[in-house]
């Protein structure tokens, strides 16, 4: 009888372990790279950010990754007076986390800024150099072989969403 529950034991001890090794060892391929545009909006503020966000980190278990982000972008101010806007360059890292195709992300950075008014439809001009932070939070939806994104966030620009490509 205890033959019997020794070879049991001895089978389990070396099938379980086999079992939750090789689930925590499958390596998928994955995008390094993505580019993206978005639009957000407060109500009577709105933007447009082009983006490119290379992968500069990710865990071995690939369920974490921080990511460069760096991009150019239009802002404008809707008043009764005419059109106030910014026009600069943004920089920061996105923390990005998920294994699969969802994905939680967390960003931050800084928005070097142009602030500009429009004088009349033709002439456009240039009041001073700014800078302003950039907090984000949302989701997106990546395979981690790439493709088309989706992205729904909500930070410091408004309410975005954005389409994008990863590679």
């Amino acid at each position: 009888m205890t033959n019997k529950i020794l070879i049991c034991l001895l089978i389990i001890g070396t099938i379980l372990p086999m079992m939750v090794h090789a689930q925590d060892q499958e390596v998928l391929p994955r995008s390094k790279h993505r580019v993206s545009a978005e639009l957000g909006s407060y109500l009577f503020v709105n933007s447009l950010t082009l983006n490119y966000e290379p992968t500069l980190f990710e865990s071995d278990a690939q369920n974490f990754r921080i990511n460069g982000r760096m991009g150019l972008g239009l802002g404008f101010v809707l008043g009764f007076d005419g059109n106030h806007g910014i026009s600069g360059v943004l920089g920061g890292v996105t923390l990005d986390f998920g294994k699969r195709n969802n994905h939680f992300l967390l960003s931050t950075g800084m928005i070097l800024s142009d602030n500009f008014n429009e004088i009349d439809d033709i002439s456009v001009q240039f009041d001073r150099l700014g800078t302003a932070p950039l907090m984000e939070m949302g989701w997106r939806f990546e395979k981690p072989t790439g493709g088309v994104t989706y992205k729904i966030a909500g930070g410091t620009l408004g309410l975005s969403v954005g389409i994008g490509y990863a590679f």
